[in-house]
This record gives C-alpha cells, sequence and structure tokens, in this order.
C-alpha cells in the first residue's frame, strides 16, 4: 500500500540506541576515463557501492583530506571533481556545484560531509598510507574489479570500444552477449558515443520492477507461451516441494491466468511499439532495453494511465471466468489472490477504482475494486490458509514466474 508516512525502520533494526559513531567510507574507482562528472555519478548510481570496496575514515579525517585535493594545485584533472558523494543510497545532486565553487565561496566541500556518506574517488587520489587512509597519505589505492561485485560481468569505459558496440544492432548484441542483460545510460542519444556500459550475468531472477516488466532479456516473448510456461514451472515446484493437491492445482492455474492482462490493447501497443495490427499477444517486447524515462514516455503514448495494474486486470479476468465455470469458491479465491499479488502489490487493497483498473472485464473490476470484494477476498484467504501460507505460495509463484523471465521466456 502506499503510505501517507513511510515508517523509520533505523530504530526498530539497530542493535543498540547509542549514538553512531561519525565515520564516513571512501570508495576508489576507476572513473577518469568517464568523460564527466555527469557520467561518473550516472554509473556509480548504476553499480552502486559495495560493501567490499569501503575504506572507512572519522570525520575528522575525511574533511581534512577533501579539503587537501581541493587546494591541491598540483594535477591537471583534480580527482574531486570527479567524485561523487553517496547519501541514503542515492548521489548526492549538489555535490559537484560544491566542488567546483571558488575557494573562497560561504560553502566548502568538506562541511558538506555528514557521518555515512560514502565518498566515491578515482584510483588517483593519493589518501592511503599502507592501505590506511591518512590526512598526510601519499600512495594510490586500487578498485575493486567490477567483477567481484555480485551479477556484473563487466563495465565498459573506453570509448572506441563503447562506439563499436552501440553500433550493434539488438539481435547482434544479444548473440555477442549470450546469457547478459546490457544497461546504457538513461537518456542517451542514439546518434552519440554512450559512457559506459554495464554487462550483467543473468543469474538472479528479475525482479519485474514496474518500468521494466515489459522487457525481455532476449527476444519477444508470446503472452500464451509465458503462461503456459509459468504454469508449467510452478507445477514442477509444486510436485517437487509435495504440497497439497488443492494449493498445488491454484498454483498451476494461477500461472496459467497471471499475465492475461497484459493483453490489454494498450498495453500491446507498449510491446509492440506501435499498432500490433492484428499479432499475437505478447508478455514481454525485446530488443535493446530502454532508460526508465524512455519506457514511462512509452507508456503514456500507449495510452496507459500512471499506476495501472496488469496483474488486477489478470485477477479480474479470471474472476470472471471462474464464475462462469463454476469454480468452487475456496479454489476461486486462492487463485485470484496470486494472480493478483503476483508482482508483490495489492495487500490488502489496490489503489484502483473501476476506470482506472479497466476498460477490459468492467463487471469483474466493479466488484473486486468498487464494491470491496477484493479486499473481503485476502481475508478470505488469510483465514483460510494464513498469512504464511498465502505468502508461501504466492512465492512460490513469483519463484515460477521470475525463474521462466531469467530464461527469457
Amino acid at each position: 500500500m502506499n503510505l501517507a508516512i513511510e515508517p523509520e525502520l533505523d530504530l526498530w533494526i539497530r542493535d543498540d540506541l547509542d549514538p553512531e559513531a561519525g565515520t564516513v567510507g571512501l570508495v576508489l574507482r576507476d572513473l577518469m576515463s568517464l568523460p564527466d562528472a555527469t557520467a561518473c555519478e550516472t554509473l556509480v548510481t548504476e553499480v552502486p557501492p559495495q560493501d567490499l570496496e569501503v575504506f572507512p575514515m572519522t570525520m575528522a579525517t575525511a574533511r581534512a583530506v577533501v579539503q587537501r585535493m581541493r587546494e591541491d594545485k598540483n594535477v591537471e584533472r583534480r580527482p574531486l571533481e570527479w567524485s561523487v558523494l553517496w547519501r541514503d543510497g542515492a548521489a548526492l545532486p549538489q555535490w559537484q556545484a560544491v566542488v567546483t565553487e571558488a575557494e573562497d565561496s560561504v560553502r566548502s566541500a568538506s562541511d558538506v560531509l555528514r557521518p555515512g556518506d560514502l565518498l566515491v574517488l578515482d584510483t588517483s587520489a593519493q589518501l592511503l598510507t599502507s592501505d590506511v587512509i591518512k590526512e598526510s597519505g601519499e600512495d594510490q589505492g586500487r578498485a575493486v574489479p567490477y567483477e567481484e561485485f555480485d551479477g556484473v560481468v563487466a563495465v565498459v569505459t573506453d570509448p572506441d570500444e563503447l562506439r563499436r558496440l552501440a553500433a550493434l544492432e539488438p539481435d547482434e548484441l544479444h548473440e555477442k552477449f549470450l546469457g547478459e542483460t546490457l544497461t546504457w545510460p538513461a537518456g542517451r542519444d542514439e546518434t552519440d558515443v554512450p559512457a559506459w556500459l554495464v554487462r550483467r550475468r543473468v543469474v538472479t531472477p528479475d525482479d519485474e520492477s514496474d518500468d521494466r516488466s515489459a522487457w525481455s532479456v532476449s527476444r519477444r516473448v508470446r503472452l500464451a507461451e509465458h503462461n503456459a510456461a509459468v504454469a508449467a514451472r510452478a507445477g514442477a515446484l509444486a510436485d517437487g516441494i509435495g504440497i497439497e493437491p488443492e494449493p498445488a492445482t491454484a498454483l498451476v492455474e494461477a500461472g496459467s491466468w497471471h499475465d492475461v492482462g497484459k493483453g490489454d490493447a494498450r498495453f500491446q501497443r507498449l510491446l509492440w511499439r506501435g499498432d500490433p495490427g492484428g499479432r499475437e499477444a505478447l508478455a514481454k517486447s525485446g530488443g535493446r532495453s530502454m532508460p526508465l524515462g524512455a519506457v514511462r514516455r512509452a507508456w503514456a503514448n500507449a495510452g496507459l494511465p500512471t499506476g495501472w495494474r496488469h496483474e488486477l486486470a489478470s485477477a479480474a479476468a479470471y474472476w470472471e471466468q471462474a464464475e462462469s465455470d463454476g469454480i468452487e469458491p475456496q479454489l476461486r479465491d486462492l487463485v485470484t489472490r496470486l494472480v493478483g499479488t503476483s508482482h508483490g502489490r495489492g495487500r490488502p487493497l489496490f489503489d484502483h477504482d473501476p476506470a482506472t483498473a479497466g476498460p477490459d472485464h468492467p463487471a469483474a473490476l466493479a466488484e473486486l475494486v468498487g464494491e470491496g470484494e477484493w479486499e473481503s477476498l485476502i481475508a478470505r484467504t488469510d483465514r483460510q490458509w494464513g498469512p504464511w501460507g498465502t505468502a508461501y505460495l504466492e512465492a512460490l509463484l513469483r519463484a515460477s514466474d521470475c525463474t521462466i523471465s531469467m530464461e527469457g521466456k
């Protein structure tokens, strides 16, 4: 649910309530090969700092070394001007503005630092003495290879290599980097050489985030084939685990229906990137992955309202069909719940009215989200199967969907 105020979890997951020590972390990366500070920021955002590459330092040391680098006139291209300040899981937008201000400015880069920050610098920065950060350190450090990061194959920053790869067609890239996903900078101009390319292994399930759930790591995926594959995988998981027949049947049925809502004409325009022209419905589009901004523009151009959920349309489609087929109410409730929660939403309700959730299956949507039947269904299945039991079944369906998507099916 979208909460009015997000809870502060830090209080509940800390070991004690003593004040935290004021420390800043230093992360060394090879940044000078990038064209500018903006490219550094976008790359660090795409591949965030990892625990294994952090050098700890006190606030006093951090401020001293930052001030020393800012005053250093002996280098032509100062590392601080290619740096990124990482705070609360994101790059601090105003960091470079402070770094490039005149030295007599009221603001100082060292004063911007706060406990818990991570300062990402190029490896040319001379800050270490015997691998320990010192105010008077004169040694350079080494960056942790990107290959040691979870799931990362490589990060390409060489302009010649980037120019060659950017000129390849989607099918050529797919054949060249089988089993990998490629991420380019968001909003890049197709005519320019991109600043970087991140290559990742397809070894972890695709989290099917809202902006990426329509794109495959390989070629186009037909909707009927994807639903059938997920149903088969759910059945195989249920057999392997040995769960009871009724929930096993519900898992297979939910797999068959979980993406039916993607058959919406607007969603098909999004996937086909234009009028489908009577072609078979897709579950995922293929080709080069799109930047998030481009995905959102394509979503709006297809006529889809912000926040529209295809899994709610899928749940309505099943609810409607199950009623006409006379499916036993307990099974109908469970399958509908599994379909509707297959992307982590809908507990205990969707932020939708029937018009927003439509236009397909209006009668079922009017009942589910217009008359409150969805919330009642969630409560009924929780009573019948228990909250842990329903969560377990949801996880099995999710695993089926993610692993099939991971395999490009």
